[in-house]
Formats: C-alpha cells, structure tokens, sequence
C-alpha cells in the first residue's frame, strides 16, 4: 500500500506540473487580451473617479500651518470656490487615464502570468498568499515604473490647480497668487523636457515603484485571495457578488499598504512648485517625519481608500466581464 501511495502521489505531481505548464501556455496566449481588459476599462472608471485623486492631492500638497480646516471642510471650500469641473474634476484628467491605462493594464493583466510562472518554479499546487504578494509586487514594480512620467505630470497639475485670475494669477488653490506653471499635459511634459531633461519625468519614480507595487501586492492579495478564499470554503461562487466583495477587500489593503509611499511621493514630486528643496526622497520622508511626526504617512489615507473603493468595486467586476466579451473568462 506504501509503494501504491508512492507512485500515485509521484503520478499525480507530475500531472500537475504538466496542467501547470499547460495553464502558463494559457495564460501566455491570452496576455494581450489580459493586459487589454485591464488597461481600457482602468482608465474609463480612473475618469470617472478623477475628483477623488484630485481631492487626495490636493489635501496631501496643502499647508498644514495654513490650512487646518478638516478635509471635509477643505473639500467644500474648494467646491464653493472654483465648482466641481475646476476644482476636482479637469485637473490631471487626461495624464491620469494614460497613466492608469499603462501601469494598470500591465500590472493586473500580467498578474495571472506572473503568479502561476512563480506557482510551477515553486512546484506548488496551489496558489498561496506569499506567491500572490511577489506576484503583485513584480508587475506592479514594472507597470508603475513604465508609467511614471504620467504619474508625475498628473500629480503635479493637480497640485496646480485653482481659478485664475484676470491677470493669470491663482487666486485659489495651494499657490495662490502665482501663476500656474503648466496649462494642460503636454506642456507639462515638453517644458519639464526643455528645462531639466526628459529624465526628469522620472522624478520620484524610485518612490512611485515602490508605492505601486506594494498597491499591487495589497491590491492582489485582497482580490486574489478572497476570490480564492470564498471558492475553496464554499461561501461565494465566481460571479459578480463575489468580485464585488473581493474588491472591497482589495482596496483596504491597497489603500493601507501604500499609504505612506503615497504621501512620501506626493511631497516629494510638487516640492519644487511648493517652494521647498529636499536633497531626496529620503531626505523629504525625514523631514516630514520631524516636522509633521509619524502621522503625516497616513495623511490623505481616507480619501485614498475612499477613492480606490468605488474604483476598484466598479473597475474590478467590469474587468472580469470584459474577460468574458474577450474570450478569456474570469480571473482565475
């Protein structure tokens, strides 16, 4: 009965290194239509949820000595002050969907590949929580890397924005009574070229890799992982309710594990429009961390996760049907 139980476990080991050898040829295949699903309907949803990330900027490049006003509070001046298209909405839409169509479609539709390529090196059966962490944190690091100048333009016009006045000077916004520096996307992209160099764009992208791929690994470990969680225990089948639930999880660890990266790189990339000068990106997260003390990592973190909840609850579910329009079914 040993020897039996030996060569049957020997047998069933190599059929499923055989499936999972099967399953990457898959997923190989299925790659362009995976990172297309995932980069087309990422960027229609990051349009539409634009005022959040507007909202996140804008409340994370805001004076704390000046403006101590609750976010609520600071949400509602700039309401009253320059409406919901001016203040929230325009700013950085367009640099937004074109970072988000990069960094999201290659992260997430290269995140099945990456994880069961890990799966058949590890020669593991099943897919465990550390494999959907590496896997995430892998094409995450590559996605934000990729997209990082967009990132950097959007950041930076949404830290800009405010009403101008007759003579073109801001009369709201964090630099008030200055003039704006950059009028829509390209001119952002072909002055900071002019000026410092296209390498430039990729300022801060060190902070911006490590924030995104840990938004990743919290972002697949959440989705992944209770989609796969709920199937095994019988709670959930796959469907729409469960994407639903999954994605709700997805962003509470997203929104947590790259909270502090977050507001480290937001300082860090509209310093100079700030007018403040830090030698680095270390350097920033040092000075913010004596001046402001260990809470200012987090500052920001509400509307982060308030805006990553309805995107990634209404983005996520329209993913996984547009896998389905596109041949390839559900994320598995």
């Amino acid at each position: 009965f040993f020897s039996i139980f030996v060569i049957t476990r020997s047998f069933m080991y190599q059929v499923a290194q055989v499936m999972q050898q099967s399953k990457l040829q898959k997923e190989r295949r299925e790659l362009g239509r995976s990172v297309l699903a995932a980069g087309v309907t990422l960027s229609a949803f990051v349009a539409a949820f634009n005022p959040l990330d507007c909202l996140r900027i804008r409340w994370q490049v805001s004076n704390p000595q000046t403006c101590n006003a609750s976010l609520r509070a600071f949400a509602l001046k700039i309401w009253t002050e320059e409406g919901l298209w001016h203040g929230f909405w325009r700013p950085g839409i367009g640099a937004n969907m074109a970072a988000c169509a990069v960094s999201g479609g290659l992260r997430i539709g290269s995140y099945p590949l990456c994880r069961d390529a890990l799966m058949a090196a590890s020669g593991e059966q099943r897919k465990t929580a550390p494999m959907m962490v590496c896997a995430g944190l892998g094409a995450g690091a590559v996605g934000f890397f990729l997209a990082g100048p967009f990132f950097r333009i959007k950041n930076m016009l949404q830290a800009d924005a405010g009403i101008l006045g007759p003579d073109r000077v801001l009369v709201t916004g964090a630099r008030a009574g200055q003039r704006p520096i950059f009028d829509n996307m390209v001119d952002a992209t072909i002055r900071t070229i002019q000026k410092e160099g296209v390498w430039k764009l990729y300022s801060g992208t060190g902070v911006l890799v490590l924030r995104g791929s840990v938004l990743s690994a919290g972002q697949q470990l959440g989705y992944d992982g209770c989609k796969t969680y709920c199937k095994q225990v019988g709670l959930l089948h796959d469907g729409p309710t469960l994407h639903f639930v999954a994605s709700v999880c997805a962003a509470f660890l997203a929104a947590t594990m790259a909270a502090p990266a977050d507001v480290v790189l937001t300082r860090y990339q509209t310093a100079p429009q700030m007018g403040i000068h830090y030698r680095s990106v270390w350097h920033c997260a040092s000075t913010m961390l004596s001046q402001e003390g260990s809470t200012v990592f987090l500052r920001g973190w509400l509307p982060f996760f308030a805006r990553l909840v309805p995107l990634f609850c209404t983005y996520l579910p329209a993913m996984e049907q547009a896998r389905r329009l596109l041949g390839i079914g559900y994320m598995s």
